[in-house]
C-alpha cells in the first residue's frame, strides 16, 4: 500500500461508492425522486412515499395556499366557500318567498310573480294597472297610448274591467255594478251626471252594538251617498239589496275611482273623501 499512488486510491474509493446497492435504493438519488413526485401531485406522493410524503404534501399545499398559488384542493375549497355565501339566505323584503334580486315586485307580496303586460314589472307594481296604480308603458285599453300618458286608460277598443264582485272589504261586498248601463269603466264629460247601479251586501259584526253606515262615493270628490244606515238590531246579520244612485262627475279631467266604505258614525258622513280603507269597484274618466 505504501507504494500505491494517491490517485489510484481515490479512483478505487469512487468505484466502490458508485457500485453500492444501498446507495442506489435509499440514498440521495431515491430522495430526489420522492421530492419530485410530491411536488408534482399530492395524490401520487401520498401513495409513493407514505407518511413522509404525506407530511411533505401537507407542507407543499399549505405553502402554495400561503403564497396565493391555487391547487386543485385549495381552489375547490375557496370555490365552495364562495358559492355557499351566494346561495345562502337572501334578502326578501316583502316576505313572499322570492329573493329581492329576482322578484319582479320586491316591495309587494306577489309569490306568483304575475306580469300580465310582460314588461318585467309584476302586476302589483304596474303604475297604470287596476286598481289604479301606474305603469311605465302598458296600454291596457289598446288605444295606442301608453297608460302612463293616457288621460283615460279605459276608453279604447278593449277597456279593462273590475271583477263582477269585490269584497268583503270592511264587511261590504259590491257586485253587478254598472255606470249608465255601460260597465264599470266609462268616459264622461266634466260635470256630467251619471247613474250608478250595483248590488250591495253587508254583514257587520265587528261592533254588534254600533250604528253602522254603508256608503258609496267618488274618491276625493264628495259628497258620498248612503246605501245602509242601521243600528245594533241588524248587526251580525246579512243584509243585501239593489240600488241606483245618481252622481256628478268632477270638473277636472282625470281618472276617478268609485268606492264603498263602512263607518260607525251614527249618521252617514257624506263629505268623506273615500281615500282610506275602501272597496273599489268602478271608475270614470273625465275628459
Amino acid at each position: 500500500m505504501r507504494g500505491t499512488p494517491p490517485s489510484a486510491l481515490l479512483l478505487a474509493l469512487c468505484g466502490c461508492v458508485l457500485t453500492s446497492p444501498d446507495f442506489d435504493e435509499s440514498g440521495t438519488e431515491g430522495a430526489s425522486n420522492s421530492t419530485l413526485t410530491t411536488s408534482s401531485t399530492g395524490t401520487t406522493s401520498a401513495a409513493t412515499s407514505g407518511a413522509t410524503s404525506t407530511s411533505t404534501t401537507e407542507a407543499t399545499t399549505s405553502g402554495a395556499s400561503d403564497a396565493g398559488t391555487s391547487s386543485t384542493t385549495t381552489t375547490g375549497d375557496e370555490t365552495s366557500s364562495s358559492s355557499s355565501s351566494t346561495t345562502g339566505p337572501c334578502e326578501d323584503g316583502d316576505t313572499d318567498g322570492i329573493c329581492d334580486l329576482e322578484d319582479n315586485c320586491p316591495e309587494v307580496d306577489n309569490p306568483g310573480q304575475e306580469d300580465a303586460d310582460g314588461d318585467t314589472y309584476g302586476d302589483p307594481c304596474d303604475v297604470c294597472n287596476y286598481p289604479g296604480l301606474d305603469d311605465d308603458g302598458a296600454d291596457y285599453d289598446n288605444d295606442g297610448i301608453p297608460c302612463a300618458l293616457d288621460p283615460c286608460s279605459h276608453d279604447g277598443p278593449n277597456p279593462p274591467s273590475y271583477p263582477s264582485s269585490v269584497g268583503p272589504t270592511q264587511e261590504i261586498t259590491i257586485s253587478n255594478a254598472s255606470i249608465n248601463g255601460a260597465g264599470t269603466f266609462v268616459t264622461l264629460a266634466p260635470d256630467e251626471s251619471f247613474a250608478l247601479d250595483y248590488h250591495w251586501l253587508v254583514h257587520f259584526c265587528q261592533c254588534d252594538t254600533c250604528v253602522t253606515q254603508g256608503m258609496v262615493g267618488i274618491s276625493g270628490n264628495p259628497p258620498a251617498q248612503c246605501f245602509y244606515n242601521e243600528g245594533s238590531g241588524k248587526n251580525c246579520k246579512t243584509w243585501e239589496s239593489d240600488v241606483k244612485q245618481m252622481f256628478t262627475a268632477p270638473s277636472a279631467p282625470g281618472i276617478y275611482y268609485i268606492r264603498a266604505r263602512r263607518t260607525w258614525e251614527y249618521v252617514c258622513q257624506e263629505e268623506s273623501d273615500f281615500d282610506g280603507d275602501t272597496a273599489e269597484f268602478a271608475a270614470i274618466c273625465v275628459k
